[in-house]
């Protein structure tokens, strides 16, 4: 997956917590990102949520921003925003 890499530092991930999202190890993320080997095709889909760029969102990063900005009150201060993934599939938002 090419510019996995900078995706994930964009985010403001760490390989640890993105690795954590997806149920797989550190290592295995770091060899992904340096294209040493391929994803796995049943991890496309999860990472394009995690990162902000569903496919059937176009920008999911400008869905992300805006979904926050109309439920967080305008005086809420965030240092932190991280999105993992319930049993179901289900994404479970979490800032503080």
């Amino acid at each position: 997956m090419k510019n996995l890499r900078k995706r994930i530092v964009q985010n403001g991930l760490k390989y640890s917590e993105f690795a954590e999202m997806l149920g797989v190890s550190r290592a295995v993320v770091s060899n992904w990102a340096r294209e040493r080997n391929e994803v796995p095709a049943k991890y496309i889909d999860k990472i394009n949520s995690i990162l902000g760029e569903e496919k059937e969102y176009g920008d999911g990063k400008q869905k992300i921003i805006d979904f926050i900005s109309k439920t967080v009150p305008n005086d809420f201060t965030a240092s932190h925003i991280s999105m993992t993934f319930d049993s179901d599939g289900s994404a479970i938002i979490k800032i503080t």
